[in-house]
């Protein structure tokens, strides 16, 4: 395992500025991910509210085509232990965004990748908290339950456009 100094940026929807902190990151293993290499897994409907799409007293309740988070983690680390073992789980993103999150907190509550939206509308969204842009959201963009209450209204655990994993 290889040892990097890297500055890590992260920023948070929502929030005006971004905060930097220097860390020493232990690069491991990763994955670039496509929808193709998941045909295997049972593809699911999911009912979430979704935080970047819904405004103050207007939640937006959208159903997505997805996989089980756990199961594709599973899929592309080889077993639920390597990836619980670790510390981080980070989401690479086509903008070059990369979400951190502790493996702990992917144990928490369901989420899920979303691959495509149910009702057959593009795979986008209105992201009221980046100026009211659309936004493509493939290949995949991660949601998770309603009953993941704890993680689910923190904007860094929803990102879209992942296209990378990595486990450190």
């Amino acid at each position: 395992m290889k040892v990097a100094s890297n500055l890590l940026l992260f920023c948070f929807l929502g929030l005006s500025g971004c905060v930097t902190t220097p860390q020493q990151v232990k690069v491991a293993e990763s994955a670039t991910l496509t929808v193709e290499q998941f045909n295997d897994l049972k593809r699911q409907a999911i009912k979430v509210t979704d935080i970047n799409q819904s405004r103050p007293g207007k939640p937006s309740v959208i159903t997505f085509h997805a996989f089980d988070g756990r199961e594709v983690l599973d899929k592309v680390f080889g077993s639920r232990k390597a990836w619980t073992d670790r510390s981080y789980l980070n989401y690479e993103c086509l903008d070059g965004y990369v979400s951190i999150m502790e493996t702990k907190s992917l144990l928490q509550g369901q989420f899920y990748f979303a691959f495509a939206r149910a009702d057959q509308k593009d795979f986008t969204l209105i992201n009221y908290a980046k100026d009211g842009k659309k936004t493509s959201l493939g290949p995949f963009y991660i949601v998770w339950s309603d009953e993941a209450t704890s993680i689910r209204d923190k904007a860094h655990f929803w990102p879209y456009q992942v296209v990378k994993l990595q486990i450190q």
